[in-house]
């Protein structure tokens, strides 16, 4: 498996289509993120950029993935494959029982 980051370009403005399909693309990341294929989602704070790191075998399954989120073809895409991809993990604290 192979990690790429892949960087989109939001539309501006936001179109009312766009916008009625982030409940959908917000369902279909986290369905990708708990089969653990997206390991990142990144919005920049202008909304103009969306960063994604994710996991794939090749090029044409990462575009098959990214086929299968709703707001893919309101945006242009490119991606890179890494050599490398650091992420903090988050720690739950100890739970303790009194």
């Amino acid at each position: 498996m192979n990690k790429f980051m892949v960087e989109m370009d939001l539309p501006s403005p936001l179109t009312v289509d766009f916008v009625s399909q982030i409940p959908a693309q917000q369902y279909a990341v986290e369905k990708l993120m708990t089969a653990g294929l997206i390991v990142s989602y990144s919005l920049s704070l202008e909304h103009s950029k969306l960063w994604i790191i994710m996991i794939a075998d090749t090029d044409d399954e990462l575009a098959k993935l990214l086929g299968t989120l709703p707001l893919t073809p309101f945006m242009k895409s490119k991606w890179y494959a890494l050599a490398f991809s650091n992420i903090g993990t988050f720690h739950m604290p100890q739970m303790i029982l009194n």
